[in-house]
């Protein structure tokens, strides 16, 4: 959390939103100060990894289309892998 410019100290439960435009992942996290690209396929996978083994209790919480729900190919990314 921030106050201005100055970071403050809290700890808190903290959502962050990763929106693909066009085939660039990007990083829509309130904390900062710009959306941050990702990058493409891969680089989500490691970003969401990252953020897995850096946060405990982590959840993902995934948003896609109705072909990717029914095709089930959420399920086949490595980072999900682990639950």
């Amino acid at each position: 959390m921030k106050f201005g410019f100055v970071p403050l100290p809290i700890q808190s439960k903290h959502w962050i939103a990763v929106r693909r435009i066009n085939d660039v992942y990007y990083n829509l996290d309130s904390k900062l100060d710009a959306p941050e690209p990702i990058g493409a396929d891969v680089s989500l996978k490691e970003f969401l990894k990252k953020q897995k083994s850096h946060f405990v209790g982590v959840e993902i919480f995934l948003i896609v289309t109705k072909a990717v729900e029914e095709s089930h190919s959420w399920e086949e990314a490595e980072v999900l892998e682990e639950r």
